[in-house]
């Protein structure tokens, strides 16, 4: 297999994009950094909202792109809206200028392909950017390149399950994060018991909710203040990404136990770990789950704002993020 690989047009490009986040993002904006030698830098990606102003989007990601090493980017819009996508690609092209950026190249990306905002008339299809030399290359290399938003997971337990979880008595902190942590680490699917002491624990807002969300990805004994440093995933955050992938397969097994009316814990702590991992589609996919289940559940309400107004900064930094630390 290669060492280095080489860029050879917008089709590799994004297939680089695909495999460096994980998922073909959805409903966002994509900015991967060049510098001086021609190695490309850091991959950023804003999430778009309806209501969302081109120009300070444009602002926004520029800024975060922006470094002494940055030479010139790439722009990827992945959006069904073309309008939508020339204007985002306008005023990207405009902040370049004023920020003495070249851009290697603007493109329109949706479900059936791409097309060149900066050179109309140049695109290619979705097939023709997973059959590129980048992507089989990855792929030969064990990269995965997931659905951006994750399927959901239907009820299958048993018919008195959300009394059972109603009737749940609360384990103190220090022993629920230990048992999380056992359970996280437990060789055999997760079974009804757990995930009703699972659901009630995050559906109820307290210490032990937010402690158990931690130890996802800490140790969920962590003093309390740093406790939000952690949950905001702000600098000084480490994740164990190990641990982080095995809690989630535990949550998303919890929810086949889990009634409606009664998910919202579960889905708020995906979407919290699916924006750890710069996921914003699959985050954004969770939370939506999450309101739609409990509209009262107020840290699902304050994840949706969060979500929406920045990335993770443990995504955007290279030591910390992800990607890096995928197998």
């Amino acid at each position: 297999m290669k060492k280095t690989l080489t860029i050879d047009g917008p089709a590799s490009m994004l297939a680089h994009i695909d495999h460096s986040f994980g998922r073909t993002p959805q409903d966002s904006v994509v900015v991967i950094t060049i510098g001086r030698t021609g190695h490309l830098g850091a991959g950023l990606r804003m999430l778009l909202t309806e209501d969302q102003d081109p120009d300070r989007t444009a602002a926004r990601i520029m800024h975060l792109a922006t470094s002494a090493t940055t030479e010139s980017i790439f722009v990827a819009v992945y959006t069904e809206d073309p309008k939508t996508a020339a204007v985002i690609g306008e005023h990207v092209h405009e902040r370049a200028a004023c920020l003495g950026l070249d851009v290697f190249a603007s493109v329109h990306v949706t479900t059936a392909g791409w097309q060149r905002l900066d050179r109309p008339g140049q695109s290619g299809t979705a097939q023709e950017v997973q059959d590129s030399v980048i992507s089989a290359e990855m792929i030969a290399r064990g990269s995965v390149v997931l659905d951006a938003a994750p399927a959901d997971v239907p009820f299958t337990g048993a018919p008195d399950a959300a009394e059972r979880i109603a009737a749940v008595a609360p384990k103190r902190p220090a022993a629920a994060v230990a048992w999380w942590h056992a359970l996280i680490n437990a060789d055999q699917p997760i079974i009804a018991a757990d995930a009703y002491q699972l659901a009630a624990a995050l559906s109820r807002p307290s210490e032990l909710r937010d402690r158990l969300i931690a130890a996802t990805i800490g140790t969920g004994r962590e003093p309390s203040s740093s406790l939000g440093t952690l949950l905001l995933g702000k600098a000084g955050t480490n994740p164990d990404w190990h641990r982080a992938e095995k809690a989630a397969a535990r949550l998303t097994e919890a929810l086949a136990h889990t009634p409606a009316g009664h998910r919202a814990g579960i889905l708020a702590a995906l979407g919290w770990l699916a924006w750890l991992k710069g996921h914003g589609t699959a985050a954004d996919a969770w939370i939506t789950r999450a309101r739609e289940d409990n509209s009262r559940y107020r840290l699902a309400n304050l994840l949706g704002q969060l979500i929406h107004r920045e990335l993770a900064p443990v995504a955007m930094n290279p030591d910390t993020a992800y990607q890096r630390h995928r197998p």
